[in-house]
């Protein structure tokens, strides 16, 4: 799944859709490619929930021993939101995997989702209001009862980033494919015979089928490199011959994300692109930009094409009435986003006062054509990034989302406390690092600034502002720390964090999924030589140091993402390395020979490993759930089955009676061990 926010990268330094996990012992904050973390907690976690727990699980029949542990969380993620013509006030919001809807009176929960993959974009084939077409990121999915079941259909196993439904043919449609162009599909979406010529190495983000003709489409994009991350250079294409041939309408556009056409002149479209909102009044042949830069999202008013609106990054909500000659003032009173990410927008067709905003926090509603905005109730849709705790401070636990801020647990507490806006002031966060000896010391990476507290409570800015996805502390000396950033590779303090200075050690910027970066999202020390450091990194391999981050060498070959942690037993360091879509292998001689350790995976898309020291047990997630292994045994699922979402593993706790916590389909799950 790519969420609208996903091509900032190029240039404001967002994290990539597939991240990187970090888990060295003692906890280490983790990000992966679907934004679920899972963590290991002794009973002190919670010890007064324990009883309820296995009350409700052992009463009845049998139940998934994965088990909800989400109270106080709430926010969503949101990717899309859609009003459905074909029913008057039906409106539709993603978040991840799941689908989102409002009822009869105007309440919003979540209706149905996906076993596998995440929604990119929905689709309205025909009048019957129960069927819904989705591109997702595990192919076509096709529902028939208005959302709440649904089966992937065609294209399987692809990323499939947007639908364009014909509406004067409803089973001609396209579909495009995650760098992989367009396909055409005469039969509602079962077979794609014809592939698009013409068309770049991209990803294409909107697709609109002219209402005249089901040979003409508009489709909207953003052009990747080699590593399939941005280039930040978009343009518009256009068809006129059912997706066999592309023609350039506009180029330049820098990211070109959406489309959106006039219900009473369907001549005339809008497109949201980063060097503005982009207007044709000739169904797209042509295009003049009208609107304000930095647009990711537009929507039309019902009754007059001058009717626009336009989500503006950082700024908000603007509204024209003269076809985006001029515009208002932002519409943001009620909005406490930090920052204002990108948004989705809609307009209800039947009601041009009723506008639903969907961004990186929440699902917004206004009734009073944006005059003022409250959040969606009760939505519990959170994207987590970490889940972490410290042995040094047993019962406390850190979890970190993309969007819905910081929070944290304490043990005997019933439900999980916001740190957000009040002690961490963005709600955009990589992940949270405490310290394994130092108790209440907690590094916790938000966007642009690593953030600091000595006792827990109290948190600085620290002085790098790369955006730090992981950390690693030197056992022997508590003002020697690491950080691992997206841009600007290793930094290190050796002052406990007063000064931080880049430790890169002569290495050159390398292609990453977001351009020519030091692209470090994991640093671990060797527990038994904390002089010798790994880092991970996305594009550049494995890297190691034998001398305090002074010189770096390389001892694995570059690749897209490589996850690494490393475990001591026995007077031995083991180094376990994940690489993205490879499995995971081992090395017990510091990085000089390596054994595949990936047999049992049903998927190689596995976070890096955390070790149980209680047991000497190893568990990783993959995108087919959490997986187990003991010894030189196969990994074997953990009630795989029932939890099928990706998470990163952390390690939180490591005595007494214990449990793997899990941040994955939009909530917090844990699992006795």
């Amino acid at each position: 799944m790519r969420p609208p926010w996903f091509f900032l990268a190029a240039l404001f330094v967002l994290p990539s859709a597939c991240g990187l996990t970090a888990g060295p012992k003692g906890g280490t904050g983790s990000r992966n490619p679907d934004g679920g973390t899972v963590g290991i907690a002794d009973a002190g976690a919670d010890a007064g929930a324990d009883a309820g727990a296995d009350a409700g699980g052992d009463a009845g029949t049998p139940t998934c021993g994965w088990q909800p542990y989400d109270d106080g969380l709430s926010g969503a993620s949101v990717d899309t939101v859609k009003y459905d013509s074909r029913l008057p006030g039906a409106a539709y919001a993603t978040s991840g995997g799941a689908l989102l809807t409002s009822d009869s009176t105007g309440a919003w929960g979540k209706r149905g989702g996906l076993a596998a993959g995440g929604f990119n974009d929905l689709s309205f084939p025909g009048a019957d209001p129960n069927e819904l077409l989705a591109a997702t990121g595990a192919g076509v999915a096709a529902s028939h009862d208005a959302g709440r079941t649904w089966q992937v259909v065609s294209l399987s196993g692809l990323d499939v980033t947007a639908l364009g439904v014909s509406p004067s043919r409803p089973l001609r449609v396209y579909a495009a494919v995650d760098g992989g162009g367009v396909y055409v599909s005469n039969d509602g979406g079962l077979t794609w015979p014809v592939v698009g010529q013409g068309l770049p190495h991209a990803d294409v983000l909107a697709i609109d089928v002219d209402p005249t003709s089901p040979d003409i489409a508009v489709a909207a994009l953003v052009n990747l490199n080699t590593q399939n991350g941005s280039t930040f250079d978009g343009e518009l294409l256009r068809t006129t011959d059912g997706g066999h041939t592309w023609q350039t309408v506009l180029a330049n556009s820098q990211v070109a994300y959406g489309l959106s056409r006039c219900l009473a002149d369907p001549k005339v479209l809008y497109s949201a692109t980063w060097s503005g909102i982009a207007k044709s009044t000739d169904g797209g042949l042509t295009w003049t930009v009208v609107g304000p830069p930095k647009s990711t999202s537009v929507a039309i008013g019902p009754a007059s094409c001058d009717d626009l609106w336009a989500w503006v990054y950082q700024v908000g909500l603007e509204h024209s009435t003269d076809g985006g000659k001029t515009f208002g003032a932002p519409l943001v009173d009620g909005f406490d986003s930090l920052p204002l990410g990108a948004g989705a927008l809609a307009v209800n067709p039947a009601n041009e006062s009723e506008v639903l905003v969907g961004d990186h926090s929440d699902l917004w509603l206004s009734s009073d054509a944006g005059a003022h905005w409250r959040r969606a109730p009760s939505l519990r849709q959170i994207n987590v990034t970490s889940i972490a705790a410290s042995p040094a401070t047993p019962g406390r636990i850190w979890l970190t989302s993309w969007g819905q801020g910081t929070w944290e647990r304490n043990a005997g507490d019933t439900e999980w406390k916001a740190l957000w806006p009040t002690q961490i002031p963005t709600d955009y966060v990589f992940g949270a690092v405490p310290d394994p000896y130092t108790p209440n010391r907690v590094l916790i990476g938000t966007w642009g600034t690593l953030m600091q507290s000595n006792d827990g409570t109290n948190f600085t800015a620290d002085d790098v502002t790369s955006n730090a996805w992981s950390a690693a502390f030197d056992p022997n000396d508590a003002n020697v720390i690491y950080a691992g950033s997206e841009t600007g590779g290793v930094f290190k303090t050796v002052d406990g964090g007063a000064h931080w200075a880049a430790a890169n050690g002569g290495l050159e910027p390398w292609d990453s999924p977001i351009g020519s970066y030091l692209y470090v999202g994991a640093v671990v020390l060797d527990p038994l030589n904390p002089q010798t450091i790994f880092a991970g990194t996305a594009g550049g391999g494995l890297l190691r140091s034998t001398d305090g981050a002074t010189s770096w060498q390389s001892i694995l070959a570059p690749k897209a993402y490589t996850s690494v942690a490393v475990f001591a037993a026995q007077g031995v360091s083991s180094t376990y390395v994940s690489i993205a879509g490879q499995g995971i292998e081992r090395s017990d001689d510091g990085g000089a020979s390596w054994t595949d350790i990936s047999q049992g995976l049903p998927a190689l898309d596995a976070s890096a490993p955390l070790d149980d020291p209680a047991t000497g047990d190893l568990y990783v997630s993959t995108s087919r759930g959490v997986f187990v292994k003991h010894g030189d045994e196969p990994w074997t699922g953990l009630d795989s089955d029932c939890f099928p979402n990706q998470g990163a593993i952390d390690l939180i706790g490591d005595h007494g009676s214990h449990w793997i916590l899990a941040g994955a389909n939009g909530t917090v799950y844990r699992h006795r061990i």
